[in-house]
This record gives C-alpha cells, structure tokens and sequence, in this order.
C-alpha cells in the first residue's frame, strides 16, 4: 500500500517531457497513430476516445479501466490528448485505488480544478472498485463547475 498517489495529469503535447524519471508513464488516446514516445520505465497505452457514450463502441469500457488499476502503485505520468478528461479520469481511479481509506469526495476536491474527468470512465471505476457511486457524486459536482484548462496538473495526496 502506497504511503501516497504521485501522479502527473498532463496533454499529449507535454507528455515526452513529464515522462522523464517517472516509473510509468499511461497514454489514453483513440489512435495508436497518436502514440508519443514516453521516457518513463514503463509506458503503457490504453486506446480509448473520450466520451461518456456508453453506447459508443470506442469509449470507456470495463476493459480499459480494469487494464489501469491492474498497473502498480508507482509515480506515474497519465495523459490524453488534452490532458483533462481521459487522463483525469484515469489519474482519479489511481488515486481512489490507493487510497481506500479516503472519501473519493475528499480525493475529488484535492485534484486540480482543471481536470474535468470523464464521467464513464468514472462510473466504471467507481464500480469495480465498490465505492458506491461517491466516485460519480464527486465527478458530477466537479463537471457542474466550469474552470479553465491548464496544461499540467500534479497530484500529490498522503495519507491521513
């Protein structure tokens, strides 16, 4: 069990760079033609397109987010290609797998403003990791109030 989540939400743009020194680095993209070359131990690549369509045959399925929580509890860089929904989506799931002593509400409020996490992906997380929907309360309020974007988000969270 992690002493604390260490994950770096960024676009596809700033990915090479943010990869440098992490142990794993997991691209979210729709098109392996979209691929960038990461610099971390690791890169794992999820092909997923962002949206929250469950009908959609190229979005979020239990396949994806099952494949990112089976990765380790390493300091990880995720990205997208705008470095906010899929990649804050993801990095929401790592956080909320890590840490499962914490409220996914309390999770939800210390990750950056600017990521705006994909309700889907969301809602499959918050099933298979049985947190009873708090996941998608959490992202729901988050997607009720508009911010800005920004390119880069650190999320550092301890344990109480």
């Amino acid at each position: 069990m992690l002493a604390a989540v260490d994950v770096v939400v960024t676009n596809l743009a700033d990915a090479p760079e943010w990869s440098r020194g992490r142990a794993l680095a997991v691209t979210l993209i729709h098109s392996e033609a979209l691929v960038p070359e990461l610099h971390a131990d690791r890169h794992e690549v999820v092909l997923v397109a962002d949206t929250s369509n469950p009908l959609d045959p190229t979005g979020p399925k239990d396949r994806h987010v099952e494949a990112l929580l089976a990765l380790p509890g390493v300091p990880t860089l995720v990205h997208c290609h705008a470095g906010v929904s899929r990649s804050g989506a993801a990095a929401y799931a790592l956080a909320c797998r890590d840490l499962p002593e914490r409220d996914p509400r309390e999770i939800m409020s210390k990750m950056p403003a600017t990521l705006r996490p994909n309700r889907l992906f969301v809602e499959i997380a918050d099933r298979l990791l049985g947190r009873g929907g708090l996941m998608v309360e959490a992202c729901a309020e988050r997607h009720r109030v508009y911010v800005p974007r920004y390119a880069v988000a650190e999320i550092r969270l301890n344990r109480k």
